[in-house]
């Protein structure tokens, strides 16, 4: 077993937590590069139950290889963002998926809107999906649905984020808004 951690230390004036949130804030979705750190029992469930799905052509590569792909690691693309106006807050989405991440960085009176039909879905997914008879509720709250990480930030930072994203190589798109409530994230529509 290989077990890894990272501690940071920031200057209290400088943490992106956010607390600057307002309503009418845009939800950004960055992709993912496959799994990152969801669902691997399952997997490992069904490599077990069918071990031909290992070869499983996913988009021209073995499923095996698109499950063991390192996890991305967004920090170069974002650190250069640090400190610029209009961004709000971040949230690595981890297990619970997005719902059960995004919410720790809402203050107590808004909520985030999210559509799940803009999620850009992996073609893996579908896979995990079909292959374990997985109800689209789960597939939500147990893997990341192609977002490795959420980004709040004003409309007017919208453009610069998304662009500075993709020319990172960070495929970077809109998914909610942030809304009047209660802390909560808001799930609506359903993923393609």
């Amino acid at each position: 077993v290989l077990s890894a951690s990272a501690i940071g230390v920031v200057e209290r004036d400088r943490i992106i937590d956010g607390s600057g949130t307002e309503e009418g804030d845009v939800v950004l979705a960055v992709a993912s590069n496959s799994l990152h750190t969801n669902g691997y029992t399952l997997v490992r469930k069904l490599l077990d139950d069918n071990p031909s799905l290992k070869e499983t052509d996913v988009d021209g590569e073995s499923f095996l290889d698109v499950v063991m792909r390192p996890h991305k690691c967004y920090y170069h693309a974002m650190r250069e963002l640090f400190g610029q106006p209009g961004l709000k807050a971040f949230a690595h989405i981890t297990g619970g998926g997005i719902a059960d991440n995004l919410n720790r960085v809402l203050p107590a009176s808004l909520d985030a809107s999210v559509d799940l039909s803009l999620l850009r879905v992996p073609a893996v997914f579908g896979v995990i999906r079909a292959e374990g008879k997985v109800s689209d509720a789960d597939m939500v709250r147990t893997f990341n649905g192609g977002v490795g990480l959420a980004v709040v930030c004003s409309p007017a930072a919208e453009p610069a984020i998304i662009d500075h994203m993709q020319r990172n190589g960070c495929p970077c798109y809109a998914i909610g808004k942030i809304v009047t409530g209660s802390g909560k994230v808001q799930l609506n529509g359903a993923v393609a």
